[in-house]
């Protein structure tokens, strides 16, 4: 299948890889919930499960996401999406390996989670590279 010109190419790259799974999440993980001061906010609940919990580490470690509760269980983000690409550069200097960024892309594609094409794509083009 082609890939479709409407959505971002894939950028095998730190940045690259940072700005889908932020996206990913952002698109298909961050739901309304209620909060007991705030009333109702966005949040990502990773759940527990070992593919969400990596992710959510990563983008808590680049500074995407911050944790709102005690067990790193939800998180909301820092930033919309309009600023991801700034905060995706000023992440470079994270002390996160891009081996770690790598496999959390690669099992999140593999997991039976809902992702998206571009983190799909990504995961081909670390398989092939390996």
């Amino acid at each position: 299948m082609d890939y479709p010109p409407w959505l971002p190419k894939p950028e095998y790259s730190r940045r690259g890889m940072l700005l889908a799974l932020a996206r990913c999440i952002y698109e298909n993980w961050y739901r309304p919930e209620m909060h007991a001061e705030k009333g109702e906010i966005l949040t990502f609940d990773n759940l527990c499960s070992g593919s969400l919990e990596r992710v959510a580490s990563v983008l808590q470690q680049t500074g995407f996401t911050s944790y709102i509760d005690h067990i790193g269980r939800r998180s909301v983000f820092n930033v919309g999406p309009d600023q991801f690409s700034e905060l995706a550069d000023a992440a470079q200097d994270a002390a996160i390996s891009d081996n770690e960024i790598e496999e959390t892309v690669v099992k999140l594609a593999e997991a039976n989670y809902k992702t998206n094409l571009e983190i799909e794509k990504l995961a081909e083009m670390i398989a092939s590279r390996s």
